[in-house]
């Protein structure tokens, strides 16, 4: 393509090339299936403006939902919980997508040092699963690292 350095292997990342690193996982660090750009880790401000461009500009709802997601977790990632947060609350519609919002309030509440409130988003998160959806393992894991009552596995779900 035009104004591609040709020694540089590019990716299509939903709107943009960008450079890959050749690192696995969904875009950054968390891990995943297949391989991504890892924007997040070595571009984050690349990152920021390509989640912030489709927050604003993508289509359908669930792809906007999805990026103010990943742009909360980004963000929690380089020390800025206050952004992440602003970013989570400024969801005008989260359906579907519920337990995940909760579970990443409840990691930047954590990191806030706001035990209570990420114990109660955690819980929230189990509550707001659908039977055979989400990580309930890993909420359970944070749940008890932080000594918390671990609700049935049928509560929620």
């Amino acid at each position: 393509m035009e104004g591609m350095d040709e020694d540089i292997d590019y990716r299509w990342c939903r709107l943009y090339w960008f450079p890959y690193s050749g690192r696995a996982g969904r875009i950054g660090s968390r891990g995943g299936g297949g391989q991504a750009p890892s924007a997040e880790v070595d571009q984050p401000e690349l990152a920021v403006g390509l989640y912030e461009f489709v927050i604003e500009n993508g289509s359908p709802q669930a792809m906007r939902a999805v990026a103010r997601e990943r742009l909360a977790r980004l963000l929690l990632d380089q020390g800025r919980p206050e952004d992440a947060l602003r970013t989570l609350e400024g969801a005008q519609d989260i359906s579907g997508f519920e337990a995940r919002y909760a579970e990443v309030r409840g990691d930047i509440m954590y990191a806030q040092g706001r035990r209570d409130d990420a114990v109660a988003a955690y819980l929230e998160a189990l509550n707001q699963r659908e039977a055979g959806v989400g990580d309930r393992a890993k909420l359970v894991m944070k749940l008890q690292s932080m000594g918390a009552e671990i609700p049935p596995e049928d509560a929620g779900s």
